[in-house]
């Protein structure tokens, strides 16, 4: 069973709040930032596997290699 997680930092710890503009808000328990829905758990782990990969493809386009 998929996990709702922060799409910030992948935390399942997160309030609901309000923002500055009266709209039901989460905000993240680690990292305080604001989001407007969870995401699932497997969702967060294929975002991050995706941003790793563009990290190193830019750094191996950095390099010459």
């Amino acid at each position: 069973m998929a996990l709702l997680v922060s799409p910030c930092c992948g935390d399942q710890e997160y309030t609901d709040t309000i923002d500055e503009y009266e709209n039901d808000v989460f905000m993240c328990s680690i990292c305080n930032e604001l989001f407007i829905e969870p995401i699932e758990d497997y969702e967060y782990d294929a975002r991050m596997r995706e941003s790793i990969a563009e990290a190193r493809a830019d750094e191996k386009r950095d390099l010459g290699l």
